[in-house]
């Protein structure tokens, strides 16, 4: 499934997430997340997808007619056993339960299979992932831009990285957040981006210096299109380790 020279492997990165590949595949696409950051970040995502999946399941309540039959099932066994104590456990246990409680129980049986087998294939991808060598810089918000975070995910390498923010506010068309790379008090611009409404955006973050050769790292609400240099509001720094 996993072709050589191809440039990303996003078409496949949700089999890879659900561990539906071969012990081949996944190595090969591990292999290639190392060093691509645009697949890095797509990969996250999915993540992060998959394990709010579950809190999106909407619960209910069986019918009424569900408690009405368990009832009227409990009484007969009772009557039942009363007049044969002869019938065996499985006799006994079909007449209590029927065949509607029985495809009840063996929904929730399923239900829970699926539910642990989530939890390993989660478990075993997280463990995946924190072996891979990849640096996270951690971007802190101050007073201006309460509550907003990110994170630049490096390669394996230094060289590039993809940017995550989240929690950032939705600027007037006429702004936009800018990205600057800073190395002994001097600042190069590494673009410029938008967020959705919901504050969050992602970008391929590259220079013509290894992002690790830099000190830090911050980002400003300048213009649309950018500054030469920050103009505006200063809203997350972050620091690289040496």
């Amino acid at each position: 499934m996993v072709i050589e020279n191809t440039p990303h492997v996003l078409e496949i990165l949700p089999d890879y997430v659900l561990d539906a590949l071969s012990d081949e595949e996944i190595c090969q696409v591990a292999a290639h997340l190392e060093s691509c950051a645009t697949c890095q970040a797509e990969y996250l995502q999915l993540l992060r997808v998959l394990e709010e999946l579950p809190l999106a399941l909407q619960q209910s309540e069986p019918p009424s007619r569900v408690k009405v039959s368990l009832m009227k099932a409990i009484h007969g066994h009772k009557l039942a056993s009363d007049q044969s104590a002869s019938h065996s456990f499985w006799e006994q246990l079909r007449g209590i339960l029927g065949k509607r409680l029985f495809v009840i129980g063996t929904a929730v049986m399923l239900l829970l299979m699926i539910a642990n087998v989530w939890l390993w294939s989660q478990n075993r991808r997280l463990g995946q992932l924190a072996s891979q060598p990849w640096q996270v810089v951690t971007l802190l918000s101050n007073e201006t831009a309460s509550g907003a975070m990110g994170e630049l995910i490096l390669d394996s390498r230094g060289e590039s990285g993809t940017l995550l923010v989240d929690n950032l506010d939705a600027l007037d068309s006429d702004y936009q957040y800018q990205v600057w790379l800073i190395r002994n008090g001097e600042r190069v611009s590494a673009g410029v981006f938008s967020v959705n409404q919901q504050g969050y955006a992602s970008m391929l973050i590259q220079a013509s210096d290894p992002l690790t050769s830099y000190d830090s790292i911050g980002i400003s609400v300048e213009p649309f299109g950018g500054s030469s240099g920050p103009t505006g509001a200063r809203v997350l720094d972050g620091s690289f380790s040496h």
